[in-house]
């Protein structure tokens, strides 16, 4: 059975109507929310990911090792 996707017309879609057509759903779904209370969620998203680079990069042995000299 296929279903078809609301208010998205049958011609292939572009890019820009895609992120459009997401960013609706988006806001759907996460309803009203102030601009500053994003800061709840992006920071410690951010933080995540500094620490998945940083993990990475030490599994892969592509770290620079501290010298003492920069702990002066």
């Amino acid at each position: 059975m296929k279903r078809e996707v609301a208010n998205v017309p049958k011609k292939c879609l572009d890019v820009k109507m895609l992120e459009s057509w997401l960013w609706e759903a988006a806001c759907k779904i996460r309803g009203e929310i102030d601009a500053p209370k994003y800061k709840d969620y992006i920071l410690p998203l951010i933080f995540l990911k500094r620490l998945s680079d940083v993990f990475e990069e030490r599994r892969k042995g592509k770290h620079r090792p501290v010298s003492n000299l920069a702990l002066r």
